[in-house]
């Protein structure tokens, strides 16, 4: 595996001997690691879904609406399992130190506190090695073909459900692009999008005659 002889979490510890030989000992913790990144876990999966669009359609027509006053549906993304820094996540890069043996007294070693503050013997909330995902959406009535990158970014805060409800003012023939940002403890980042197009009309049934064949079409064609 990539990196595996120098990535790692690191303890520094600094000893003061005085000359009785009494001493007193200091640690402090680090992460390094230049070479593993965010990846997408699991891309011929279909976990990374509009997951209020018609699961009939394979996620990719939404058929419900909301007004620019945010009246009506939400739309729910979910994409659970499909980012992850897996060098990270199996060598539990995250999961907290041990006490050092012999111990270190109060006040010399960090006890508690997160990154980018510090690094310390507290865990780092994480979703396989993710510690902060963000979301950015966007609209355009073309079929999506203007929806090519993402705007501002919103944190996800409840990052661990790896899931969002999300108003989205939308209307009849609208298509919708979702952006999900993964970064990782290094800051480190990778980003996915999912598309869906917006129809809440009933088809259109045309052609009704007696010995005749009757056809449907959808209002919004893609």
């Amino acid at each position: 595996m990539r990196g595996r002889s120098n990535s790692g979490v690191y303890a520094v510890v600094l000893t003061a001997v005085n000359n009785a030989g009494n001493y007193q000992a200091a640690r402090r913790f680090l992460i390094f690691d230049n070479v593993n990144v965010v990846s997408i876990k699991s891309a011929e999966e279909n976990n990374f879904v509009v997951n209020s669009a018609a699961e009939n359609t394979s996620y990719t027509w939404l058929t419900s609406l909301q007004g620019t006053d945010n009246t009506g549906d939400q739309v729910g993304v979910s994409w659970r399992g499909h980012f992850a820094n897996v060098f990270h996540n199996i060598h539990k890069f995250l999961s907290g130190s041990l006490p050092s043996s012999p111990a270190i007294d109060a006040g010399y070693e960090e006890m508690t506190g997160q990154p980018p503050d510090t690094v310390s013997r507290e865990a780092i909330p994480n979703v396989n090695g993710i510690v902060k995902y963000e979301v950015s959406r966007a609209v355009d009535h073309d079929g999506g073909r203007s929806l090519n990158s993402p705007g501002s970014w919103g944190n996800v805060d409840d990052f661990k459900s790896e899931q969002i409800m999300l108003d989205i003012p939308r209307v009849d023939g609208d298509s919708v692009r979702v952006w999900v940002r993964a970064t990782d403890v290094m800051d480190t980042t990778k980003t996915d999008s999912v598309l869906v197009h917006v129809d809440s009309s009933l088809p259109v049934i045309q052609d009704i005659r007696r010995g005749g064949t009757p056809s449907a079409e959808p209002v919004h064609p893609t």
